[in-house]
């Protein structure tokens, strides 16, 4: 079983309060601009702007010119519960899980060829074969990449 590191840069941490409202409840998920926009109630452009004040969650960067937001990030956020400079660590498995890929595109909120794009750059954990036409992911492995994309934005933030 693959062992991840999350690495607290300092700067940026999620009290035990906003811990405890976020994760039990939101499960580990990345909501990309549209549908974040449709969650909300607001505007790309106003998004936008409140990100830039820092009233609202800082987007991760996923891909090239991909990014999403953590689902327990914006509902903190939703339950006035989010504060500039918190942060979110997704929760391991102690048993292997392994995920069937609708599930792992559903969890990072892309599609399957832009998936399979990231795994030919090594920009994202490839599958295991299990057999003809049948690939898994663990789910570890994808809680990982999600925290090694949160310590870039973290360690960008001043």
């Amino acid at each position: 079983m693959r062992t991840c590191f999350v690495i607290n840069f300092g700067a940026r941490h999620m009290n035990t309060q906003n811990q405890s409202n976020a994760t039990p409840q939101t499960p580990v998920q990345l909501i990309r601009m549209n549908a974040l926009s449709k969650m909300v109630g607001y505007h790309k452009g106003h998004i936008n702007l409140m990100i830039g004040e820092g009233k609202f969650p800082q987007r991760l960067k996923i891909g090239k010119r991909a990014s999403a937001w953590l689902l327990p990030e914006i509902m903190a956020w939703i339950n006035q519960n989010w504060k500039e400079g918190d942060s979110f660590s997704p929760p391991l498995l102690d048993q292997p899980r392994l995920m069937r890929r609708s599930e792992v595109l559903s969890l990072i909120g892309l599609e399957k060829d832009t998936l399979y794009r990231m795994m030919e750059r090594g920009e994202f954990p490839n599958g295991k074969v299990l057999g003809f036409r049948e690939t898994r992911w663990d789910y570890n492995d994808i809680m990982c990449w999600i925290a090694s994309k949160i310590q870039e934005r973290d360690a960008l933030i001043p």
